[in-house]
């Protein structure tokens, strides 16, 4: 269960019978969730132009997990993909191929989320065993267990230096500590709902945080100072990322947008409408800064122009009939990652797959 009290049968999958559920008992607008005050950013915002091509054919199928595939992440050096499922296993394959190398399985539950580190010598997952987990890359042997979450980890990331970990956990905190020994730095609590996606500025210097209870939050990396909470999505939001020039955000939420905003002021700058369906996961292509990838429970991945909105490509590899727990799509996408050359995209999906596919634009 999550901290505001409703089941989450995927950690970026909207449920359809949460549609109708207030941040807290008693509220019944998002106005009411505002725990800093201030009014609604406005900016532009795109009408998610149609178009584009539409890609059906991956490069590549991974199929080696027998659960939803809830997360995927690129090695370094891009010849490795890191998946992470609900059959409580992180598995590594050979990106190029799709061999399988290993499979780790120090948790005990479902695996919400995994991250490589940056030098490529450790990864981190998070579970619903309500820990994250430092393992050495090549062998996984486990470094570190931390337990420092009460309730599921639902995503977590690296800073830029590797010295520290954040985590989001359905106990609605954001957690920072280091990842040698496991020792906490700070948790912040400004949530009334779970955690769903933490993401580490480039610079280091700020984290962003994407919750159930409507809003999207940045805070001083090594103080847990609370710096902006936009509250400009309707509904839950499942993904942060950012540009590469460590002002702006993107987030993406179950009320079917992705948005660009301001992470100095909170303004909002672009709205994109072009999926049907709740966004899953976002990520911001930190080559030029110009293109965006999103997930989405209508089955699609879809890239964009970061500055006009304009939909470049869609990805339907995951479409297929049929629903899962929750009348969620089988082929509901839970995470997309851009390779660092961004020439490719990995996605991962209730249909129990990692795809990977060129972008060629």
């Amino acid at each position: 269960m999550d901290g505001g009290g409703g089941p989450r049968f995927s950690r970026r999958t909207a449920v359809k019978g949460l549609a109708g559920l207030a941040c807290t008992a008693g509220i019944s607008s998002l106005a009411g969730c505002a725990l800093f005050g201030g009014s609604s950013p406005t900016g532009q915002v795109s009408p998610g132009v149609a178009g584009g091509k539409v890609v059906n054919t991956p490069l590549l199928v991974y199929r080696g997990h027998s659960g939803i595939v809830n997360e995927v992440t690129w090695s370094p050096d891009l010849t490795k993909i890191a998946s992470a499922s609900d059959d409580k296993t992180v598995q590594i394959w050979s990106a190029t191929t799709g061999e399988h190398l290993y499979t780790y399985t120090g948790h005990s539950a479902r695996v919400w989320c995994v991250s490589w580190s940056p030098d490529g010598s450790k990864i981190v997952s998070g579970s619903g065993d309500s820990t994250a987990q430092v393992w050495e890359a090549a062998s996984g042997k486990l470094l570190v267990k931390y337990k420092g979450h009460s309730q599921d980890v639902d995503d977590v990331a690296w800073s830029p230096d590797g010295i520290y970990v954040a985590s989001g956990s359905n106990d609605r905190t954001v957690q920072v500590w280091k990842a040698v020994g496991g020792h906490l730095v700070y948790s912040s609590g400004h949530y009334l709902r779970y955690v769903a996606s933490v993401a580490w500025s480039p610079n280091g210097v700020q984290v962003a945080s994407g919750s159930g209870d409507y809003s999207a939050q940045v805070w001083d990396a090594l103080t847990g100072d609370h710096i902006i909470y936009y509250r400009n999505h309707s509904r839950e939001v499942y993904g942060v990322s950012w540009a590469l020039d460590s002002r702006r955000v993107v987030s993406c939420s179950a009320d079917t947008t992705a948005q660009i905003w301001n992470g100095e002021t909170g303004q909002t700058l672009l709205t994109y409408t072009g999926h049907t369906n709740s966004v899953n996961a976002v990520d911001w292509a930190k080559g030029n800064g110009a293109y965006i990838a999103t997930g989405s429970q209508d089955q699609t991945v879809q890239v964009w122009n970061s500055t006009s909105g304009i939909r470049l490509l869609t990805y339907t590899g995951h479409m297929t009939s049929g629903l899962t727990t929750g009348n969620v799509p089988i082929g509901s996408v839970n995470a997309v990652r851009w390779s660092s050359d961004w020439q490719q995209i990995a996605s991962a999906s209730n249909d129990k797959t990692v795809q990977v596919w060129n972008v060629t634009l």
